[in-house]
């Protein structure tokens, strides 16, 4: 069974969500993490559904028109996305692919000089030295491409970092 953990923790009142570790270690979010409730032995465990969670990325073929340079935009879709999930989660999304894809990170960072990073793909993996930042203007094609992906799904603004008045300009379609 499945369920979240800051539902767990209204059927379990005098668990402190601070105190939450995951099993294999580490915290867990207990507003968004998954949990699966395993029974056994008389015991009742709760251990964290998966490390990556599809549902916090978007990976989308870039046209021609918006970048030659570039095969595929990553969009983060939570503060909680980070890159080492992308590693992992690019193992299957690639397959045997390679080229150079572009991540935003907006959500995690902020719209700020550190938004974009670049990173090179061989046979479905990415390269960990790769990694570079990439800065673009406010009007780059890649920025206002993105910028219009997020704006299609309003309600994943919630769980980014940005300010309420970044969130109104994307959603009426000004690029940040």
């Amino acid at each position: 069974m499945k369920i979240q953990i800051k539902d767990l923790i209204n059927m379990l009142p005098d668990m402190n969500p601070e105190s939450y570790i995951c099993v294999g270690g580490g915290h867990a979010d207990y507003s968004t993490t998954d949990v699966e409730v395993i029974e056994q032995d008389g015991m009742v465990m709760f251990q964290e559904s998966s490390r990556v969670r599809p549902e916090r990325y978007d990976i989308v073929n870039l046209p021609d028109d918006v970048s030659q340079e570039y095969c595929k935009l990553v969009i983060f879709k939570s503060y909680m996305s980070t890159l080492s999930e992308v590693m992992a989660l690019f193992d299957a999304a690639f397959m045997r692919g390679s080229g150079v894809i572009i991540i935003d990170t907006m959500f995690s960072t902020g719209n700020n000089s550190n938004r974009f990073v670049k990173v090179v793909v061989t046979d479905g993996k990415l390269d960990p030295k790769s990694f570079e930042t990439v800065t673009t203007s406010r009007h780059d094609a890649i920025r206002v491409f993105s910028n219009k992906h997020i704006a299609k799904d309003p309600d994943s603004l919630q769980a980014s970092v940005l300010t309420q008045a970044q969130m109104k300009l994307l959603l009426k379609g000004i690029s940040i």
